[in-house]
Order: C-alpha cells, then structure tokens, then sequence
C-alpha cells in the first residue's frame, strides 16, 4: 500500500494535467488548475524543507568550529535577515535590506561564478580541441572565428571577421541548439509518460 498510493497519485495527477491540456471542459479544467495549486504548494513545502536543512548543516558546522564555519555564519547571517525583513509589514522583494542584499552579496557573487565557469570552458575546449578529429577541427576552426569575430581589432582589419561569426552563429548554432532543445522536449516527453504509466518510480525510492 506504502508503495501502491503514491504510484496511484502520480498517475492521476499526470493524466489530469495532460487531458486539460488536450481538451476543455468545466470539470477538467478545475481539476487542472487544482492539481496545478497542489504542485505549488507541494513545491513551497519543499522549498522550505531544503531551507531547513541547509539551515541545520550549516548551524552545525559553526557550531563545531569545523573547516569554513565563517561562511556557514555568513550564509546563515544573510538567510535571516531576507527572511526576517522579507517577511516584516512593509517589506518582501522591494523591502532596501532585501534589495541591498541582492544587489550588493548576490548579484556579485553570481557574476564571480559565472567569471569562473568561463576559465573551466576554457579549459575544456582545450581538452576537447587536442582530441586529433574532424569534429574536432571544425569546432577550433568555428572558435577561432567567433573570438576573432568578437575583438574590434580584427574587424578593422578586415571587416568579412564579425559578417562570418554572426553567419555562424545565426544559421549553423541556431539549427544546432533547435535540434538540442527538440531532443530535450522529447525525452522529457518520454520521461514524462514513463512515470505517468507508472514504469518510472523513482519518487518511490
């Protein structure tokens, strides 16, 4: 039974949502939005339980004065006051404690990461660039011309370099992300009716 009523609720829930969206009626379309406000609420309560949980790790590591304790009480420190003045009368998302935080704590450390992620793609276009291939050649042969493409200095010596990297990134990219985000939608498809038919339960697990 422990395992047989979730199967039951994820099936039901899955045809709900996929009928009210191939078909229209006033019952279906309730039981839709219905189903709809559950995931909602079901996806807050999770939220808040990842909350918690990041909450109780960190407590304890400072707790212990284990290895990076500062910045467990730093990220504990800053949690609590979103939270605490996000949800005072008068605050939320506009609350200047709420905005100051994203603005001046989460905005750079979101660009601090993004800055890093850029040396480990560099890093891998190296590996993947020495792999003797085609493929290979082709992918350091369209790189160079993006990246040269970009720098003004190439453009003034000859203005064919930006005319060529928006050529390839307007028709061969785009045809090749429609192609990615084709095969995603498809599997996510297939995904989805695989746990709707019940032969995928990983949330049993």
């Amino acid at each position: 039974m422990r395992r047989l009523v979730p199967l039951v609720i994820a099936v039901v829930a899955g045809l709900v949502v996929l009928l009210d969206f191939f078909f229209s009626g006033r019952l279906l379309d309730a039981a839709g939005r219905q189903v709809v406000d559950w995931v909602t609420v079901v996806t807050a309560v999770a939220l808040l339980l990842g909350a918690v949980s990041v909450a109780e790790r960190h407590l304890r590591r400072v707790a212990r004065r284990e290895r990076g304790w500062h910045e467990s009480l730093a990220l504990l420190t800053s949690m609590l006051l979103v939270i605490a003045f996000g949800l005072a009368p008068g605050g939320g998302p506009s609350s200047p404690v709420v905005r100051w935080v994203f603005d001046y704590v989460y905005t750079p450390l979101n660009a601090t990461i993004f800055a890093l992620l850029a040396f480990f793609v560099v890093s891998a276009a190296y590996r993947a660039f020495r792999v003797a291939s085609r493929e290979a050649t082709v992918m350091l042969f369209v790189a160079v011309v993006v990246l040269i493409g970009q720098a003004p200095l190439f453009a003034s010596l000859w203005p064919g370099f930006p005319w060529l990297k928006d050529w390839l990134l307007q028709y061969p990219m785009t045809a090749a992300m429609r192609a990615i985000v084709i095969g995603v939608a498809v599997g996510v498809m297939a995904t989805s009716l695989r746990v709707i038919s019940g032969v995928d339960r990983y949330y049993l697990e």
